[in-house]
């Protein structure tokens, strides 16, 4: 629940330490809380509907880690956008 509330004061502020928190949360969720919650909704036999919205916020999360990860990095330093496609340039080199 505090997850969000972190990444949108994170966002706001620009904070990388409030980011980091956030992204903490999500990995304990995306780790240990979902996986717990579908294996318990299989084994009573759950509602399949809801098994899919559990999954789903599963894969928003690891969307959200993601996405999250790149704005911190970004936050860190400013120019990682740029020495990023350099080194995608020689990457492909």
């Amino acid at each position: 629940m505090a997850a969000p509330i972190f990444g949108a004061l994170g966002c706001i502020l620009g904070s990388e330490h409030m980011l980091r928190i956030q992204s903490s949360m999500n990995a304990a969720c995306v780790l240990v809380n979902y996986p717990l919650t579908i294996a318990l909704q299989l084994l009573i036999n759950d509602e399949p509907v809801y098994v899919c919205v559990m999954i789903t916020l599963w894969l928003n999360k690891v969307a959200l880690s993601f996405y999250g990860a790149k704005v911190r990095q970004h936050l860190i330093n400013p120019g990682f956008v740029k020495n990023q496609a350099k080194f995608q340039e020689l990457a492909d080199l």
